[in-house]
């Protein structure tokens, strides 16, 4: 029985930290699905549309480059939470700008969640993992990003769906009728509060609690 809830909970942890490759493949194609929307919206420069559908990749190499240092120091679960913060601003400021420059700062934003997690999350899986799982275990989340990339798809061609349909309330006619865009890139909000509540639910990494002399060593990884 303690074998059979030790391995859900394992399962648990790493769909957690999954998730975090799930909204790298979300947040970085879910643009695709919009950019026509923006184009007639604010009437692209070709200059402005690159930057729009490039801008989450430059927030990326900033949150990359910082991971590691901000995860050592403060540990890979609030590096985490923090990604899917960054994660939930950004899909909110995406769904409420008035401008592409807005559009633009809320991508970058969102693309420093995304290098959060694409640095932290596969360490987090590894250092929680048994040996003997542990290639299978981090595989899932590069399989994680291309599901989340597929879910993307589906997520726009769904809101497009609905766009056509009589029955959506007054409220939300704006973002799902009249400025589509808007539900298309809020729509990372969802996904991006789950991962924030499943973070709650799990441990922080023992091998940074070991190296920060929190917990003692007393199994053999």
């Amino acid at each position: 029985m303690m074998k059979l809830s030790g391995s859900i909970y394992l399962v648990l942890i790493c769909f957690t930290a999954g998730l975090g490759g799930f909204l790298f493949g979300f947040d970085t194609a879910v643009i695709s699905g919009a950019i026509n929307f923006l184009r007639t919206q604010f009437e692209l420069s070709p200059a402005m549309e690159g930057w729009l559908m490039s801008s989450a990749l430059f927030g990326c190499i900033g949150g990359a480059a910082i991971s590691g240092w901000i995860s050592d120091k403060y540990g890979r679960k609030k590096v985490l939470m923090l990604s899917a913060l960054l994660f939930i601003i950004s899909a909110f400021w995406c769904a409420v700008a008035d401008t592409a420059s807005v559009l633009v700062i809320a991508r970058i934003l969102g693309g420093v969640g995304v290098g959060f997690a694409a640095m932290v999350a596969p360490m987090f899986i590894s250092e929680i993992s048994p040996a003997e799982l542990r290639g299978r275990l981090v595989s899932v989340y590069q399989l994680s990003i291309t599901l989340g990339i597929l879910f993307s798809y589906l997520s726009n061609a769904w809101i497009l769906k609905i766009s056509t349909s009589t029955s959506i309330s007054e409220p939300l006619h704006f973002y799902f009728v009249d400025q589509v865009w808007r539900a298309m890139l809020g729509s990372n909000m969802v996904p991006s509060l789950l991962f924030l509540i499943l973070l709650l639910l799990i441990p922080e990494s023992p091998r940074w609690l070991i190296k920060k002399g929190i917990l003692m060593r007393h199994t053999k990884y």
